[in-house]
């Protein structure tokens, strides 16, 4: 009895990645789909290798086995829109293997792509802004990109640029992240380019398509109370704490999203330009101060990090500054503060000194190793930015009294508790120049518990009542204040330079 031969399973999808390959490469004998029965389509074919390539690098391994890079490139050209969108797709996944990537990647890929990203074919920019996206971060790609694309990726930022189908929130996101990876600062790479292409973005409007993507469909409603609550969770000293249960964990305050990534990475990307001078001028000009402003309410840690970074170098100028507290900019901050307040790292317990490789028995090469680099704690860097914009806020009086009204002084004083140096700097001016004004006298010393030097930093002897329109009432303050009779209730100051206070000393 002749023995039973063994059934061939069918492929996946009916066809095989050779015989996809096959189809790609025009095989003069056409390729049947075995599941139903009709010649293979190429963008069937490409449609497939795409799929395929995705699941990982022994499915890369097997594509490039069938040598289809060519064919693929060839239809990225010159086929149809959605064999063109296919191919492009199918690129970025074989782009993804380490080993084969210069393979993968030439400048005839990177063109086309290009191409593909500044074509008419919607959907298609989808793969495009992502593979442009992957050739940013990659320092032998990324000035290809920046030199052609540049532009066209900000075109893809704009929210009307897209439909509105299911992929545009994901377009938006490739392009606004190929931006940032384009700009930012990274280390052992020249500067300089970063620069020309910051100032071209800002000539370009950047600013303004940067904060709509900011202020993009919040995820969550606005707070119910502003600013809010400080943490009830407070450990010794007065503390916060309770903020990450276990070691390096980093928590999150809100849920992420898809809208929630895109407003990240294009706060990202305005930090990043606020470096150049001529981005505050066009931040004013375009009205995006305010928005951007408004967008701390229901920001993340991260964007509130970013965003107050911004605010911190742009209040260094008076009139910026009269402008952030016209717009309920105290308020923000304080509600950024304490929100994050239980999040941010507070200086421990000193450790002892570690003892040398010889004490401890191991070797000298074990005592060597380093741990590697945190990642950053943007909890920490969003106070510390907050306190950085008070701090330049608190040099106008108004704002000395709004943060008095709003319990900002108990705010400040917690922040003193926080390890990051440059945070308990920050505080520290801000609660001084909270101290310049002697109503806040009492506040600080009673409520905060500060110490005489930032309770009441100016001496009471300098201290006199303001002058009115009789001369004669503020002649007497000025003889008072120079025989050294101290005032009660002194509404405010200012350091005289009688030459007779050279005279009495």
């Amino acid at each position: 009895m002749p023995p039973k031969s063994k059934s061939r399973s069918v492929p996946e999808g009916g066809v095989t990645i050779s015989g996809c390959c096959d189809t790609l490469k025009g095989s003069p004998t056409p390729v049947i789909n075995e599941v139903t029965g009709k010649p293979v389509r190429k963008v069937e074919a490409v449609t497939k290798l795409w799929s395929h390539a995705l699941k990982g690098e022994k499915q890369r391994e097997e594509v490039l086995k069938f040598q289809p890079l060519l064919p693929l490139m060839v239809l990225m050209e010159k086929g149809s829109p959605e064999e063109r969108m296919a191919a492009c797709g199918t690129l970025y996944a074989l782009a993804q293997s380490p080993k084969h990537v210069q393979e993968v990647v030439n400048n005839r890929v990177v063109m086309g792509t290009i191409a593909l990203m500044g074509g008419d074919h919607d959907r298609s920019r989808q793969p495009a802004a992502q593979f442009l996206a992957f050739l940013a971060q990659r320092p032998e790609y990324s000035a290809r990109v920046a030199d052609n694309a540049l532009l066209l990726l900000l075109e893809g930022c704009k929210l009307g640029s897209v439909p509105g189908w299911g992929g545009a929130r994901m377009t938006m996101l490739h392009c606004v992240t190929a931006i940032r990876l384009l700009i930012e600062n990274v280390q052992c790479e020249a500067s300089e380019p970063k620069i020309v292409r910051r100032n071209q973005l800002i000539v370009h409007g950047a600013v303004s398509t940067l904060v709509q993507l900011l202020t993009y469909a919040p995820r969550l409603p606005e707070p119910s109370q502003v600013p809010a609550p400080l943490p009830n969770s407070v450990g010794k000293n007065g503390r916060p704490s309770g903020g990450r249960k276990g070691k390096g964990k980093q928590v999150s305050r809100l849920p992420a999203g898809r809208k929630d990534c895109i407003s990240t990475q294009a706060s990202a990307c305005l930090r990043f330009l606020a470096t150049c001078p001529e981005f505050m001028p066009e931040l004013i000009a375009s009205g995006s101060l305010s928005p951007m402003l408004s967008t701390l309410l229901t920001a993340s840690d991260e964007q509130a990090a970013y965003v107050c970074g911004i605010l911190w170098e742009a209040t260094s100028d008076l009139a910026v500054a009269q402008q952030v507290l016209d717009q309920q900019g105290v308020p923000i901050l304080l509600h950024i503060i304490s929100t994050c307040l239980l999040f941010a790292k507070t200086k421990g317990k000193r450790s002892s000194k570690p003892k040398s490789a010889e004490e401890a028995g191991q070797p000298e090469r074990r005592a060597q190793r380093t741990q590697p680099p945190s990642p950053p704690s943007f909890p920490d860097i969003a106070i510390c930015n907050a306190t950085g914009v008070l701090h330049h806020l608190t040099f106008l009086d108004r704002a000395k009294v709004e943060v008095g009204k709003l319990g900002g002084v108990r705010s400040l004083a917690l922040c003193l508790k926080i390890a990051h140096i440059q945070t308990k700097e920050n505080a520290t001016g801000a609660l001084y120049n909270m101290g310049m004004d002697p109503a806040n006298v009492d506040l600080l010393a009673n409520e905060a518990g500060l110490p005489g030097f930032l309770a009441q930093p100016m001496p009471r002897s300098w201290l006199v009542k303001n002058e009115d329109d009789n001369k004669d009432a503020a002649d007497k303050a000025e003889d008072e204040f120079l025989e050294g009779q101290l005032l009660s209730n002194p509404s405010s100051f200012f350091l005289t330079q009688d030459p007779r206070l050279a005279e009495s000393s």
